[in-house]
């Protein structure tokens, strides 16, 4: 049993009838919840959130910026309340199955999915990818790959490119794919480079073992650049600004995972449900029930 959960909403969204059914059934279950006045939580009141589960209601962008901000390790459990819910299991537009879900939850029938995250230069995350693009729009980048794998560094030719991604195994659906990166099972222990529009070198995606350590230097003086995590902007890049990007060591994120549903179902567009049809299996499955 969950002492203590929190409820992480977009203030937008306009659910809160499901909201309140939500916190009825905590109740019920003798559950001690965490939630800001009137939905709308503070980033500050989200990094001092201590909770054992974190209910998020919203789009992906959403879903991605508290897992960012979030400091203790709940396990998460994700509605979609947005146009884009890729990371979601449920959908705010079906309650009945919605409500099912936690219930289903509260029971313990669930099982722990666990995915990591790339750190960059030590301080930074990211669960999807770590991106670096041009400051100025339509303007080349020139870069200066290589890998450290298991004390052998391998080092690509330079090549220029509109950009550049390093992404996870959840990673791989996302962005990555839009450009032609190979889809990754989450149990495999590697992460994807992919190049945005290349010329010379490296113009395909190349998949690494997920214990290199990848390092991009930027090579053209006159070109700067952004470091992204996850689309958002971490800092400003000048040349020969280098980046370090490896496994997070110490972040991982826990999410409880359907029996009956797999990732190559996801891969190949079937949808199951326990029930409805709004119930879906998804790359990232944060919240995924036994039936």
């Amino acid at each position: 049993m969950f002492k203590k959960i929190g409820i992480i909403s977009h203030p937008e969204i306009d659910r809160i009838s499901l909201i309140v059914k939500i916190i009825e059934k905590l109740q019920d279950n003798t559950v001690k919840e965490v939630m800001a006045s009137d939905l709308e939580i503070k980033e500050s009141e989200i990094t001092s959130m201590d909770v054992e589960l974190a209910i998020i209601l919203g789009g992906d962008g959403t879903i991605l910026w508290s897992i960012k901000e979030l400091k203790c390790d709940p396990l998460l459990l994700c509605i979609k309340a947005g146009k884009v819910g890729y990371l979601t299991e449920l959908d705010v537009s079906d309650v009945e199955n919605t409500l099912r879900g936690i219930d289903l939850l509260l029971e313990d029938k669930f099982m722990i999915d666990e995915r990591s995250k790339l750190r960059v230069d030590g301080d930074a995350d990211a669960l999807n990818e770590v991106s670096i693009f041009p400051v100025l729009p339509a303007s080349l980048l020139e870069f200066n790959v290589n890998a450290k794998i298991e004390g052998l560094v391998e080092e690509l030719p330079n090549f220029r490119a509109d950009g550049v991604l390093v992404s996870t195994q959840t990673g791989s659906t996302a962005y990555s794919l839009s450009l032609g990166g190979s889809i990754i099972h989450p149990k495999t222990s590697a992460f994807i480079l992919t190049p945005i529009n290349a010329i010379g070198g490296l113009q395909k995606p190349l998949v690494v073992p997920d214990n290199a350590e990848i390092s991009i230097k930027l090579e053209r003086k006159d070109r700067d650049a952004y470091l992204l995590c996850d689309g958002i902007i971490v800092k400003k890049l000048h040349p020969p600004d280098e980046v370090t990007i490896k496994k997070s060591e110490d972040v991982v994120i826990r999410g409880a995972k359907l029996k009956s549903l797999t990732y190559l179902n996801f891969c190949i567009g079937n949808n199951r449900t326990f029930g409805s049809p709004s119930i879906r299996s998804l790359s990232l499955r944060y919240s995924s029930f036994l039936s």
